[in-house]
């Protein structure tokens, strides 16, 4: 949960990704917790929405995110809470995990596995420095 969490690094960097075009006004791994700013499409100058996720476990895992979704309108003059599709979350969710997965794939490939280092070493070369580690 919230606080000081051991956060997997594979659903860390696909947030990151999948969130990129937003601007990001809290990033804590430490606390698990990555908060977007708030975003205005260029087509929609009048809704702005807002993506918070938290990270509750170091695995891999469907249930190790949460990914909240915030929308606000703008009427007369001052933003308003304005409701939210549940698929928005859960597209946003759904994308983080798919990217997550596929990094996780291409780390572990057998191309990886062909150079011939033992396995101690290919996890330590993986770890550290891992294409989308940030």
């Amino acid at each position: 949960g919230i606080g000081l969490t051991r956060i997997n690094d594979f659903l860390w960097n696909a947030s990151l990704i999948t969130l990129s075009f937003m601007p990001l006004n809290t990033v804590d791994a430490l606390g698990g917790v990555l908060i977007t700013d708030w975003y205005t499409k260029p087509d929609d100058v009048e809704t702005r929405v807002k993506v918070a996720v938290y990270f509750l476990t170091p695995e891999l895992r469907t249930d190790g995110i949460i990914v909240n979704v915030y929308k606000e309108k703008y009427q007369n003059g001052i933003w308003v809470t304005a409701s939210t599709d549940p698929a928005v979350a859960d597209k946003i969710h759904n994308q983080i995990l798919e990217s997550a997965r596929e990094s996780k794939e291409f780390n572990s490939s057998t191309a990886i596995a062909n150079f011939g280092f033992s396995d101690f070493f290919r996890r330590s070369v993986l770890h550290k420095f891992s294409p989308l580690r940030l």
